[in-house]
């Protein structure tokens, strides 16, 4: 987490989230926005069930569908 020096209230994008564990750690590390995009809709799914944190967004997308 050190190694990457995100600044406290910067927005995340987080490729390929899963079920979210990783969106959740760098949300609560960092004190920032995350989007959580992966492909998989069981996946995302899983992800939104798990996270009640309004700062953490959840798409069903591939990264190539992003419009940003």
């Amino acid at each position: 987490m050190e190694l990457l020096e995100i600044q406290e209230g910067s927005m995340i994008l987080d490729l390929g989230c899963g079920t979210g564990h990783i969106a959740k750690i760098l949300r609560d590390e960092t004190n920032s926005a995350v989007i959580g995009v992966d492909p998989a809709a069981g996946m995302i799914e899983k992800a939104i069930e798990i996270s009640s944190d309004p700062d953490i967004s959840f798409l069903n997308l591939a990264a190539d569908q992003l419009n940003f």
